[in-house]
């Protein structure tokens, strides 16, 4: 049954917003995309995550985009356009699981900014994922980085607007940087990434956290500010 989330639980979540960078590989230079992050990807929060991705509650994620607006303010650019683009899903994924949850929270994001006079659009079919890729989870932060190689794409030829991309959580940053780079490339003049959950390498399957020597060569994400 679906569940909802009374206005307790979601002030449990309310915190300053995690930021921190990712390197962007593979460009002519290497190029530095800030996130924002709502709260560790930890305890009640990456149940419920859970219970979106896995369990099918659409019903649930309608209740999320509140936990995301301090953190979407902090990515927010005065000076340039500002597009909110959800990370999307491959068309057989989609039939799977029957709801994208980054769309979820990016139309109800979207509502609650504009209603709110944030200059904000929202442009949910900007990106396409061509391949259809394993799950990320478990895998280390380079094969990360491999899986979702040329996964994605857009058909738009931007011009100079900032994109906002956002997912539900933010591990390695392996599909945020491979989404930066089309985006970029399309001619997007600034990329950030905005998450719901921001996991820990401790919280992972890794073996280990790739050092920082790596970090500009697989796009991965760096430590906090």
């Amino acid at each position: 049954m679906p569940r909802k989330l009374c206005s307790d639980c979601l002030l449990t979540f309310v915190q300053e917003p995690l930021k921190g960078i990712i390197v962007v590989p593979d460009l002519n230079e290497p190029i530095i995309i800030q996130y924002h992050s709502a709260a560790p990807y930890q305890g009640d929060l990456r149940k419920i995550i859970h219970m979106v991705k896995y369990e099918g509650d659409q019903m649930l994620a309608l209740d999320l985009p509140p936990l995301l607006i301090p953190a979407l303010r902090l990515s927010l650019d005065n000076e340039r356009d500002n597009i909110l683009v959800p990370v999307p899903l491959h068309p057989d994924k989609l039939r799977e699981r029957g709801f994208n949850q980054c769309h979820v929270l990016a139309r109800g994001l979207h509502l609650l900014a504009t209603t709110t006079g944030a200059d904000l659009r929202l442009a949910p079919d900007l990106l396409m994922r061509t391949i259809y890729t394993r799950p990320q989870k478990g895998l280390k932060a380079i094969e990360r980085q491999a899986n979702v190689a040329g996964a994605f794409s857009t058909r738009a030829r931007l011009k100079g607007e900032h994109i906002i991309i956002l997912d539900d959580v933010l591990t390695s940053g392996a599909t945020i940087s491979t989404c930066a780079r089309v985006l970029l490339q399309s001619g997007a003049s600034k990329v950030s990434a905005l998450t719901l959950g921001r996991a820990s390498w401790r919280n992972q399957q890794f073996s280990s956290a790739p050092p920082a020597e790596t970090w500009e060569q697989h796009g991965i994400v760096s430590h906090q500010f």
